[in-house]
């Protein structure tokens, strides 16, 4: 009775053995990322109190300190006007939007439009020269291609090809058609990076790129013809 009860079981896991050494296909997933990079950036330019201390407040009531600062940004924004004018550096006057809320004495701002974090680098070159203004990033629109998708799933196919392709012949195998492959959406989203340079210069940080990355995963599945 014995000998037929291990005959048996022998017979039963035969099929779940042979299964697991001639797999029929195989399954891989893997990350592809491109970085895309600014292709129009906008710079917000408004002129401050750094130089308070030379308005002489004290003594002042609330409307005086106030008619003083705002006389004083009026100043400050005809010089800066002046300068990116004669440096021919071409800009905007533009009012801050109605619904921003603002401690500043001033609402108005230059606006600059470069097309290269390069170009913007060049313009601020220039524009540490002031040391009564403040400079920010606006809008960024990113150079996308047309055909982004279709390079990022070919660059994430060959890899995984190569890699099932390695994987299978470790195994004796062939490796076969793809049968199908699946978008993977439990990845971390890759988020964008921006720089603010100071203008005071030193001891400011490192600058961040203007640029931002896209990824795409999927996982892969190829047909395995072993013999």
């Amino acid at each position: 009775m014995d000998k037929y009860r291990s005959l048996s079981i022998c017979l039963l896991l035969t099929p779940f053995f042979v299964l697991a050494q001639n797999p029929s296909s195989l399954e891989f997933s893997v990350s592809e990322t491109i970085t895309l990079h600014a292709k129009k950036i906008t710079y917000q330019i408004r002129a401050s109190l750094q130089n308070m201390d030379e308005l002489d407040m004290e003594g002042t009531d609330f409307r005086e300190r106030e008619k003083r600062m705002k006389t004083t940004i009026r100043q400050n924004e005809d010089q800066v006007k002046q300068f990116l004018t004669e440096n021919k550096i071409a800009f905007q006057y533009k009012n801050l939007n109605p619904f921003n809320v603002s401690t500043a004495p001033s609402n108005t701002y230059f606006e600059l439009t470069c097309s290269s974090k390069q170009e913007l680098e060049k313009i601020l070159t220039q524009v540490r020269q002031l040391d009564y203004i403040e400079g920010y990033v606006g809008e960024i629109e990113y150079d996308t291609p047309l055909d982004c998708d279709e390079k990022l799933f070919e660059k994430a196919y060959q890899r995984a090809k190569k890699q099932a392709t390695a994987r299978a012949k470790m195994m004796g195998c062939n490796l076969g058609k793809l049968l199908e492959s699946t978008d993977v959406l439990d990845y971390p989203v890759v988020s964008p990076t921006y720089y603010n340079p100071e203008f005071s210069g030193e001891g400011s940080e490192p600058y961040e790129k203007l640029e931002t990355q896209k990824t795409l995963n999927v996982r892969f599945k190829f047909a395995l013809e072993c013999q």
